[in-house]
């Protein structure tokens, strides 16, 4: 995430995403929108994903727009479905 920011990419087009990984357990993963698509930077692989084409049970979803607001995407729902988990006071 650092290396982007200091790159120039736009920090509204980054966020964190908490998915169930099988045989793995949790884990977490940046997500880079790139022309409106979500694309997974995910330290256990060398490549670049779809959000959709992981095989991953996506959970959480960091907000784009304020870091301090989580979304359930579980199950996974487009994001008019989404439920605001906890929002931290500023």
């Amino acid at each position: 995430r650092m290396q982007l920011l200091a790159l120039g990419f736009p920090a509204n087009k980054l966020y964190y995403s908490v998915a169930y990984v099988p045989r793995a357990g949790l884990h977490t993963v940046l997500i880079a929108n790139v022309d409106g698509t979500d694309l997974v930077l995910d330290s256990r692989t060398p490549w670049i994903e779809r959000w959709s084409d992981t095989p991953y049970v996506w959970l959480l979803k960091q907000s784009a727009s304020d870091p301090s607001i989580w979304y359930s995407t579980f199950p996974e729902t487009d994001d008019s479905n989404t439920i605001a988990l906890a929002a931290l006071a500023s």
